[in-house]
């Protein structure tokens, strides 16, 4: 009972002095009961509290107290009649004092999956009986809901997702305004309602489903696939998607034609789960591993009933990879061979061909064996490889006039399936025969030196027994030095002198008798050119120069001075003198005769005239007398033979005519005489004799330009009456070269469309021998030249490099002889990229990749029937060279390595050895110094050294010890807290399981050394007997260091609950703890 203090009222008493006192309220009115007045009685002078009984009473929510009147009564305790009252009124104040009431304990609303944010679900309403009180809600968490504080209004905050949580719990809170409010708590549940809008979980295997190719159609895979849908009602189907589906053949995509449909899917509900299906997957079409081998099925599944706002998550999708496996079910097909040939009588073994025959099946099934079907012929002319296909020539040679061509049946087969295949072989006619003369030839053939026109000279002919026109067609040649200077027709054999050799050919010169060897070829072409297989014959024939008269005489005494006379003395036919000349002409062309050619004055003409003496003199005589005709003569004398007379350009004399046509007599055109003038070089070349232009002196060089010369014609005899006339002209002097150049083709022809100008990049490439590749064939070289532009585009095509092929030669073998059937074809290769040629090393390390040789082998082959045999790589030869280097090096390094380990090795073990010695001599012996009560003669406590003789410590382990035996016999009785311990396992681990030890056990028959641990000197080793009774002295625990000597203790087998009660029964009566340890490498403790 509380009381609680309403009014305080005094009460007198005068007479006797005792009353009692007492409340009253109104009938049937309860209100009164709530009070009580302390004391309930007094004497004379009394004070009274009118108190709070029974609060409970006093609700001021429930109206009915909130106004009381009650009534004090005070009573003589002797005499009841005497009484006193007092009315007192009661006013009821509110106080905050009732909790919030919610209407009801949980308030249930619904709202749909993904409501959006806000949206109102209801309200909730707790009551508070207090008046004038407010009610604030709140909620325990907002993650899904927000109440308005005021209201109680529930609205959505976040997104409802059914199939995550289908109800959504919180706990709201209502509490009033009191300083320490009072609280209300209430449960809100929102019944989310599901809307399908979640996404098909599809399951499909991660692992390859495999079917055979051909499987019959509506053959089930075997495969599980199956979906689910979080959803209460989905409505599931799968489906394939085949334009996201693909298929590849060994990695390589296929066209979509050649697998769509090639598979379908149907779907099986589960009736008792509607979210879960399963797909069934067949086959629908005929499926073939020669079109793709794998497939990448994307299966997909659809829930229709997925509401149109999520139809996003309509569909999932998952890739079914399916392995084909092949089958072998297909026969092989030859590849075209295209022309097979080869030559008459070529040796065994010659590679002339390859049959080609691919199986679409895959690896194991597609293994192609070739055999060779022969109906035809009892000899061995081909054989064919069965692994390659590569066709060879027989031990049997074949001769091309008895056959010129054969038949044979290829047969390829995978081991199920034959395909035969007829060939025909062609038989190449071979050049066997050597060609011939027909005639005699040895007679010698005249020729008249300076002959500058042609002239045919001698008509040659040969013949060839070779039946085919390719080898039977001949070519002439004229060999050695004089070719050029006489040539012969290549197709018809003519003999011949071309123009233009006059100046070449002169009888006196230092030849004049040639001897000439006239070749005839077979397998030339029209250029000169001569194949690899070209055979020959040669003859001689001989050519003599005739002389003609091409020397002009020399004049001994030019100059000189004739004798002189009087005009009187001048009389006919008186003989004045003699000029000498020489010729170098022979016969009849050495032959001389003199004449004038110039005379100073002119009338010397009609006064003088010149007379044979002998073939080389001439007399000068007096032709008329010569009265009134004094003076001084000057003639010019020249023999008959025109010299070196002055030619144009065209072989003609070079000829001056001068005509006087008014003029007569002595004036007229017989006294004409010419003179010239003009460039001092010129001049000295130049002169005129006559009427015609001469060469003073032989030049052998061109002159680099034309010389204007002057030519003035002048008549009469004397310089009174001369008449002069001149003219003006150019010069130029050549000289004929022995061999004149020649243009490969006779005629260049251009076309330029006037009036229009362009300009082009040329790009110029230096081809040196760092970027040409030789590649060696088995053809012979005209075959090969043949195909050089085919071999070129292979090049290209193969190598991704433009390629030029620069030379087609016959191949050399190791001693430089020809070879018949191989030719080297040299090439260079230009990167278009890169506007620059590429280097053979680049291209040999190419071609030396298997897939890229074998590719370029079996194009050129396969489009041209080239056989490549090999590639000139040097680099491979030169790394290869370098790699033998290196590993000799390599070899040379790892001995000295080697050599150098073992010397490490010994030394390390000699000094080893050294250290064990000396540290053996410092090792401790014994130490009986320390007062233990452990170092008495016999004592073998554990973790004690009874073998600290010298070299015997296990600690240094390095000699063997012959007793197994642990130190583990405890030597003193009564006051040691070990009697016993030798039992416990971790002492002796090696007697349950009959092991043996190699570690440290002492000796005791032998003799014992009084010797303790080392460790003890210290006083640190945990187990002596000092530590162990300071420890029990002390009630501490020893656990400051460990005995090095533990570790030899195998804790295998150790049983540490054992040990642990067993210890504790011996020291638990000393409060000690002691610790134990067992394996030295990891040190377990156990506290007892």
């Amino acid at each position: 009972m509380s009381e609680i203090l309403i009014e305080r009222t005094t009460l007198l008493q005068l007479d006797y002095g005792q009353f009692n006192v007492a409340v009253e309220g109104k009938e049937l009115d309860t209100c009164s009961k709530a009070f009580d007045v302390i004391p309930k009685s007094g004497y004379r002078n009394t004070d009274v509290r009118l108190s709070v009984i029974e609060p409970e009473l006093l609700d001021y929510e429930n109206g009915t107290c909130n106004d009381i009147i009650l009534k004090i009564k005070a009573t003589e305790t002797f005499n009841e009649s005497r009484a006193g009252e007092a009315e007192v009124t009661v006013k009821l104040r509110d106080l905050n004092d009732e909790s919030p009431v919610f209407e009801q304990e949980e308030f249930v609303f619904n709202a749909a999956e993904h409501e959006v944010k806000g949206t109102h679900l209801g309200y909730v309403k707790a009551i508070d009986r207090d008046a004038f009180d407010k009610i604030t809600y709140s909620l325990a968490s907002d993650a899904y809901l927000t109440i308005d504080p005021e209201t109680g209004s529930v609205k959505v905050e976040a997104d409802f997702n059914y199939e995550r949580q289908p109800q959504v719990f919180a706990t709201v809170k209502a509490e009033d305004t009191n300083a320490r409010p009072h609280f209300a708590y209430a449960q809100i549940v929102v019944n989310v309602t599901d809307i399908n809008d979640e996404k098909p979980l599809l399951y499909v295997p991660s692992s390859p489903a495999t079917i055979n190719e051909s499987t019959a159609i509506g053959t089930e895979l075997g495969v599980t696939i199956t979906a689910t849908d979080e959803d209460t009602m989905p409505d599931l189907s799968f489906s394939i998607d085949w334009n996201n589906s693909r298929a590849a053949k060994q990695g390589i995509p296929q066209k979509q034609e050649l697998f769509n449909g090639c598979l379908k899917i149907e779907t099986v509900k589960d009736p008792e789960h509607s979210k879960d299906v399963s797909a069934v997957l067949e086959v629908d079409m005929d499926i073939h591993w020669e079109d793709f081998d794998t497939l990448y099925v994307n299966i997909s599944v659809e829930d229709r009933n997925t509401q149109q706002d999520y139809a996003q998550n309509r569909f999932s999708n998952a890739i079914l990879t399916v392995m084909i496996n092949d089958i072998n079910n297909n026969a092989p097909e030859f590849s075209d061979p295209g022309l097979l040939t080869f030559k008459e009588n070529t040796q065994e073994g010659t590679l002339f061909g390859i049959i080609k025959a691919t199986d679409k099946d895959g690896p194991g099934n597609n293994d192609v064996k070739y055999s060779l079907v022969n109906h035809h012929y009892k000899q061995e002319y081909v054989t064919i490889s069965e692994t390659n296909g590569e066709l060879r020539t027989g031990k049997d040679p074949i001769d091309f006039e008895a056959i010129e061509e054969i038949e044979y049946t290829i047969v390829a087969s995978d081991g199920v399936h034959d395909t035969p295949l007829n060939i025909t072989i062609q038989i190449e006619d071979v050049n066997d025969e050597t060609p011939y003369f027909i005639g005699d030839y040895s007679s010698t053939i005249p020729l008249a030196e300076n002959t500058n026109e042609r002239t045919d000279l001698l008509q040659i002919r040969a013949r060839d027994n070779d039946s085919s026109a390719q080898f039977n067609t001949l070519t002439y040649f004229v060999e050695g030095d004089h070719r050029g200077l006489f040539e012969i027709d290549s197709e018809s054999g003519l003999f011949y002198l071309p123009d233009g050799q006059g100046n070449k050919l002169d009888y006196e010169g230092l030849i004049n008798t040639y001897v000439i060897d006239i070749t005839v070829r077979d397998r030339c072409e029209k250029d000169g050119y001569c194949y690899g297989d070209s055979r020959s014959n040669t003859t001689r024939i001989t050519v003599q120069l005739t002389d003609v008269n091409d020397n002009a005489p020399v004049i001994d005494n030019k100059g000189s001075v004739l004798r002189t006379i009087s005009e009187d003395e001048g009389k006919r036919d008186l003989r004045l003198g003699f000029v000498t000349a020489t010729d170098a002409d022979s016969g009849e062309n050495a032959d001389l005769k003199f004449s004038f050619i110039d005379v100073k004055p002119a009338v010397a003409w009609d006064l003088f005239d010149i007379g044979p003496m002998d073939p080389i003199r001439a007399e000068v005589i007096v032709k008329k007398d010569l009265l009134d005709y004094w003076g001084q003569y000057t003639v010019t004398v020249m023999n008959n033979s025109p010299g070196k007379v002055l030619t144009d350009m065209n072989g003609k004399n070079v000829v001056f005519s001068a005509i006087d046509g008014k003029d007569n007599g002595l004036n007229g055109t017989a006294g004409m005489s010419y003179t010239i003038t003009g460039d001092d070089v010129a001049l000295q070349y130049l002169e005129v004799s006559r009427d015609e232009l001469w060469l003073k002196e032989d030049f052998d060089q061109n002159m680099d330009k034309s010389f204007p010369l002057k030519l003035e014609a002048c008549d009469g005899e004397f310089e009174t009456n001369k008449q002069c006339t001149s003219v003006e002209t150019k010069v130029t002097l050549t000289v004929n070269a022995q061999f004149e150049p020649t243009f490969d083709k006779p005629e260049w022809t251009t076309n330029f469309t006037g009036g229009f100008t362009d300009d082009a990049a040329c790009q110029i490439y230096i081809i040196s021998e760092a970027n040409l590749v030789s590649m060696r064939f088995q053809n012979n070289e005209s075959f090969v030249e043949s195909k050089k532009a085919e071999i070129a585009k292979i090049y290209t095509e193969v190598l991704k490099y433009q390629s030029n092929v620069k030379k087609v030669a016959r191949a050399l073998n190791s001693q430089g002889a020809p070879m018949d059937n191989a030719t080297d074809v040299t090439s260079y290769f230009v990167d278009e990229n890169k506007q620059q040629p590429v280097n053979k090393e680049e291209i040999t390390k190419a071609i030396n990749n298997k897939d890229t040789y074998n590719q370029l082998r079996y194009e050129l082959y396969g489009q041209q029937q080239l056989v490549l045999d090999s590639v000139d790589d040097t680099q491979s030869e030169t790394e290869a060279n370098v790699e033998g280097l290196l590993q000799t090096v390599l070899i040379v390094v790892s001995v000295v390595l080697g050599t150098l380990v073992v010397v490490l090795f010994a030394a390390f073990f000699i000094r080893t050895r050294s250290l064990n010695r000396r540290l053996e001599a410092l090792s401790t012996t014994k130490f009986g110094s320390q007062d233990s009560g452990l170092n008495r003669i016999g004592l073998a406590v554990p973790n004690t050294n009874q073998h600290a003789v010298e070299g015997s410590n296990p600690v240094w382990g390095n000699e063997e010890l012959v007793d197994r035996n642990f130190d583990n016999v405890s030597q003193s009785s009564g006051d040691s807290d070990l009697i016993g311990v030798e039992e416990n396992p971790e002492f002796n681990p090696y007697g349950k399981s009959g092991l043996s030890n190699d570690g440290f056990t002492p000796d005791f028959e032998t003799g014992r050394r009084v010797s303790i641990n080392p460790m003890l000197a210290s006083g640190l080793n945990p187990l002596s007997a000092a530590s162990l009774q300071d420890a029990m002295a002390e009630k501490t625990t020893v656990n400051k260091s460990v005995n090095p000597m533990a570790g030899m203790f195998n804790s295998d087998g150790y049983d540490s609950d054992k040990d642990s009660i067993r210890s504790s029964e011996n020291v638990m009566g000393q409060k000690s703890n002691f610790t134990f340890f067992g394996r030295m490498d990891s040190i377990p403790i156990t506290e007892l």
